[in-house]
């Protein structure tokens, strides 16, 4: 193992990112919907669209069940 830890650059800080998988039943119009929006509200938290994921999916015509990996904002 390799520990990289004196070699991260010091300029930039820290950042923690909050992500939270979920499976989610969605329309093509939810769909549409959330990527016309600016965030994911789940349980009074937000989270960025998961841009590429719904794009995919509705050039895919996959639609019902879907899995997100969303990254919390804030």
């Amino acid at each position: 193992m390799i520990d990289l830890t004196n070699y991260r650059e010091t300029q930039e800080p820290i950042k923690t990112r909050t992500i939270l998988t979920c499976y989610v039943r969605l329309d093509k119009k939810t769909m549409l919907n959330a990527l016309q929006s600016d965030g994911i509200c789940i349980n009074g938290e937000y989270f960025k669209v998961p841009e590429h994921t719904l794009l995919e999916c509705l050039i895919n015509r996959r639609y019902g069940e879907t899995r997100l990996e969303l990254e919390k904002i804030g």
